[in-house]
């Protein structure tokens, strides 16, 4: 059979097209569903509760933004009064680390629900609205209209790099959590000085700032990330116990999916 460029080009969108459709499912794991209290009690957490089974956020009535959700999640008062809810749009590692519960969002019902009217004080952010918020956050703290963009492009290539062997490190090799933090911002702070000119006149809180949410960036854009703002009605979703065989078998589903994105290869994954 012939094949000419119109067919490959016809082809390549189709699977593009395939690629950029929103999912129907969204998937949460939480090891304690009905507990507003983390694990190790350092903050307030989405939560399912008892009496009417619908899932509610941090704080009902949270202000915080999107950027402060995804990448200032580590100060407790932001944490704490956070309205979002994190997801994926595929089934998550976090199941073979922390096991529990996974709950699954019928994401087109849901929006659906959403542009009739019917929840009314009830957002889906999507990946992609996600990265935007992050990127312009990052833009205004870098004030990149007046910065070599060429050089701020071989800055992000370069801590893009970083963060992989950082996912590595935490993901693959499980190493001790003060050891990755340690070699995280190690390798952060070393890099401002490999770019001076690019953060002439930033503070230092800033450039902790502009890497915090260049973390988060990657991590939204990895995991697929998807907020929900509000309230999650109790129809809107299923959920069931994840036993650690279970876990395990989510976990060799995903890991080439997932591994590809942080730029880690299955050869390395098996060392």
């Amino acid at each position: 059979m012939k094949i000419n460029f119109l067919t490959v080009t016809l082809f390549a969108w189709g699977l593009l097209v395939m690629a950029t459709t929103e999912a129907a499912e969204l998937y949460r794991v939480d090891s304690r569903p009905n507990n507003w209290i983390s694990r190790n009690g350092d903050n307030k957490k989405s939560h399912i509760d008892f009496r009417t089974g619908a899932l509610y956020p941090a704080n009902i009535h949270g202000k915080i933004t999107i950027v402060d959700h995804i990448a200032r999640s580590r100060q407790r008062q932001l944490k704490d009064n956070s309205q979002f809810t994190s997801f994926s749009t595929l089934p998550s590692l976090d199941n073979y680390y922390h096991g529990g519960h996974k709950i699954t969002v019928d994401l087109d019902t849901l929006q659906k629900d959403i542009s009739t009217g019917q929840l009314r004080n009830t957002k889906v952010h999507s990946t992609e609205s996600i990265t935007e918020s992050l990127q312009s956050e990052m833009d205004a703290i870098l004030g990149l209209s007046r910065k070599n963009k060429g050089k701020v492009t071989a800055f992000h290539r370069d801590l893009e790099k970083h963060l992989r062997a950082y996912y590595k490190m935490v993901r693959i090799e499980k190493r001790p959590a003060k050891e990755c933090d340690t070699f995280f911002w190690n390798g952060v702070n070393a890099l401002r000085f490999y770019y001076p000119e690019i953060f002439e006149g930033i503070s230092e809180q800033d450039y902790k700032s502009y890497s915090y949410i260049f973390n988060g960036l990657r991590h939204a854009r990895t995991d697929h990330e998807v907020l929900i703002e509000g309230t999650i009605p109790k129809k809107y979703y299923a959920m069931k116990k994840i036993e650690k065989y279970e876990a395990t078998t989510l976990l060799v589903q995903t890991a080439n999916c997932t591994l590809k994105s942080i730029g880690v290869s299955s050869c390395e994954c098996n060392r």
